[in-house]
């Protein structure tokens, strides 16, 4: 009398590497049936396991200019602790800084990824970017009429000299000039 073909079973709290699952079927007639299946597990280490596993201690959002900070290396090779969070740097801009006595690393950082360009910034507010004669650079409102809000503040964050003219019509605004 058959009852199931199939069965399952969960697992918990095995450790990453090879296993072997087995099973012995006692049979109604006094037999045996057995079965073994091998598999294998490999989980991914968080950020701060990594970290720790290259001897340091993470900080995450202390400073304006990284994401994250594995701070006090004190592995031997740089190249390991760079390759092991790499990984989990989403600008992709790590910064070592070595020990200059031992080179050994003292600190890795996630850098945030470069400000966007001018032209970049412009774009992503709606605008037309120009560069030319007399200034810098431009950007004029195309469609629609205006530029997204609060594109003087981010205009103004890329124009490098700091000097500017803008057109408004009413509170928005149509036009940024970063100049010389």
């Amino acid at each position: 009398m058959k009852k199931l073909t199939s069965y399952s079973k969960t697992l918990t709290g095995l450790e990453n590497g090879e296993h072997v699952f087995a099973v012995t079927f006692t049979l109604t007639d006094g037999g045996t049936a057995s079965a073994t299946a091998e598999f294998s597990i490999s989980t991914v280490a968080t950020l701060e396991e990594t970290c720790i596993a290259q001897n340091g201690y993470l900080l995450i959002g202390q400073a304006p200019s990284y994401d994250w900070l594995c701070e006090n290396l004190t592995s031997s090779l740089a190249e390991l602790a760079l390759n092991a969070l790499m990984p989990y740097c989403s600008s992709g801009l790590l910064t070592v800084v070595t020990d200059i006595n031992t080179t050994y690393p003292v600190s890795v950082t996630c850098d945030f990824a470069p400000p966007p360009t001018p032209e970049e910034s412009c774009i992503a507010l709606g605008g037309t970017f120009a560069s030319g004669s007399g200034f810098l650079w431009s950007c004029e409102a195309s469609e629609p009429p205006y530029l997204a809000e609060s594109a003087e503040a981010v205009l103004l964050a890329a124009c490098s000299s700091g000097a500017y003219s803008a057109s408004f019509a009413g509170v928005r605004l149509i036009q940024f000039v970063c100049l010389y």
